[in-house]
């Protein structure tokens, strides 16, 4: 058998560009059992990864192309092809970890193995145990707490402890079990998934820049706060350290330094409010009124402060002192819609791009119908219909998108919660029900139960795109048959030499 993993650079846009230097850099160390990625230890990281096994191996290999072999695919690796690692030891080039682990098997004989893929920071002065030698301290440390099945299945019981304890915050018992799936594991979970990951479509993920926007987190707030208060409270303090003493904010922050992001910069001129409604959210789930005396700094600057009530009022304040000739908030670089940043092709600071002004009156219960009129589909409401087919400068990004994504009458999810909101306030709860159920996936999974087979991979896709709705993947099962493939040869390969 073998174990396989590509270790990362450190650096995901540097990882993909900079060849030059990548090619050169890779440095390993192996231990028994474990293959330690120390590359640019000795001079600009604190941090190196291990991947590791419980058993005794037979062979390991640290440079991909002398393991995958030259012009081979990861579907077929020279090393498993061979039967034999190459116990190749990664200079430069692209390093790797993979373990060579023989096993016979009687019939209907089990053997369990441990593999930790770790992480590991040490200080300036704990860097090295001897010259050259990293400090291995903390890695063994971590491999020797799940050294055997018992310490792995504790630990996934306490992970299950604690996801158990989180879903049962709030338990809802209904006649119908889709319903109760959907908002006592599904719901719940996604919240907090956003809530440590931002939000899936962002470069967040990805590491490469960007970071956690202000809006989106404030607006996070909205579905975990009742989980883990305390988390998110904490969350509010970080968010409003960023803050302009204007009200101002940055688009964007790193969660690791809990700065703003410049990359993106500020002028989204929506942000501010956000603040306003995640702080009364926790508020009004926690109790916590304390936390509007919370000294907060400004702009990450812990000698410029104020309390969180006064960023709350600066928050105000900048929409208030931020209008246009028709009394209208100005968007600045975008508001809620990022699309719709008009002022990007605009030559003159401070342009107002607003056709119209409050109008006193109207009819809600009119207006909601006409979004189930022009912008309902079987898969949920629409951003906005028709679709723009070509590029209008004057409208902005929006345009760019082909007609049925993002923007560009794009189905979002988050769209669709708003009219549904809307509809119960007018007291159509049905109405309401059944915006939910277009967009739950609980009530559209057997629809979207169609697949695809490719090698080694069995693929759930959505096919449907009527009108320019976005399709996509609604769900992915990988089949893991490619380690089993590898076992085979091995086992079939001892088998014959004992012949």
């Amino acid at each position: 058998m073998f174990s396989f993993v590509e270790f990362c650079l450190w650096n995901a846009s540097d990882d993909s560009e900079n060849f030059q230097r990548n090619f050169s850099t890779g440095e390993v160390e192996v231990e028994g059992s474990v293959i330690y990625h120390k590359t640019e230890y000795k001079e600009r990281r604190n941090h190196y990864a291990f991947y590791s096994v419980n058993s005794k191996i037979d062979g390991f290999d640290t440079d991909r192309d002398l393991f995958v072999g030259l012009y081979n695919g990861f579907s077929e690796p020279q090393a498993v092809l061979n039967g034999q690692a190459t116990n190749s030891v990664a200079s430069g080039w692209v390093p790797i970890a993979s373990h060579q682990i023989n096993i016979d098997l009687k019939p209907g004989e089990e053997k369990t193995l441990i593999f930790i893929l770790g992480y590991v920071e040490n200080k300036q002065e704990e860097k090295w145990e001897s010259k050259g030698v990293i400090n291995k301290t903390k890695a063994k440390d971590m491999i020797n707490k799940f050294k055997t099945e018992a310490d792995v299945s504790k630990a996934f019981e306490e992970l299950k402890s604690y996801w158990d304890k989180l879903l049962n915050n709030y338990t809802l018992k209904s006649d119908d079990e889709k319903l109760n799936r959907m908002v006592n594991i599904w719901n719940p979970y996604q919240c907090m998934i956003t809530f440590n990951m931002s939000r899936s479509a962002s470069y967040f993920e990805s590491g490469i820049g960007r970071g956690m926007g202000f809006r989106d987190s404030n607006q996070d707030l909205l579905g975990f706060v009742h989980q883990i208060p305390e988390r998110a409270r904490q969350r509010i303090i970080d968010i409003a350290s960023t803050q302009f003493e204007d009200g101002g904010c940055y688009h964007q922050y790193q969660t690791l330094t809990n700065k703003g992001n410049n990359d993106i910069g500020s002028g989204f001129n929506d942000d501010p409010l956000w603040l306003i409604l995640g702080v009364t959210a926790y508020i009004k789930e926690s109790g916590d009124e304390d936390i509007l005396k919370e000294q907060v700094p400004f702009d990450s600057d812990v000698n410029n402060t104020a309390t969180l009530m006064h960023h709350l009022k600066v928050s105000f304040d900048h929409v208030i002192n931020n209008r246009g000739p028709h009394g209208l908030p100005l968007i600045g670089h975008a508001d809620w819609n990022d699309c719709l940043n008009l002022n990007c092709f605009s030559t003159t600071p401070g342009e107002p791009f607003q056709t119209t002004e409050n109008k006193e009156g109207g009819n809600a219960e009119k207006d909601i119908d006409s979004v189930k009129e022009k912008l309902d589909t079987k898969y949920g409401i629409r951003l906005n219909w028709p679709a723009f087919t070509t590029y209008h400068v004057e409208m902005g990004g929006i345009s760019t998108y082909p007609a049925g994504y993002k923007e560009n009458t794009g189905i979002f999810c988050h769209n669709n919660p708003w009219i549904a909101c809307a509809e119960t306030v007018i007291g159509r709860g049905d109405r309401a029900f059944e915006i939910y159920k277009k967009i739950a996936p609980a009530y559209i999974e057997e629809e979207y139960n169609v697949k695809r087979n490719y090698k080694g991979c069995e693929y759930d896709v959505t096919v449907k795109n009527p009108n320019g709705v976005s399709r996509g993947v609604k769900l992915r099962k990988i089949k893991i048959i490619m380690i089993v493939t590898y076992m085979k040869l091995i086992l079939k390969k001892k088998m014959q030499q004992k012949i």
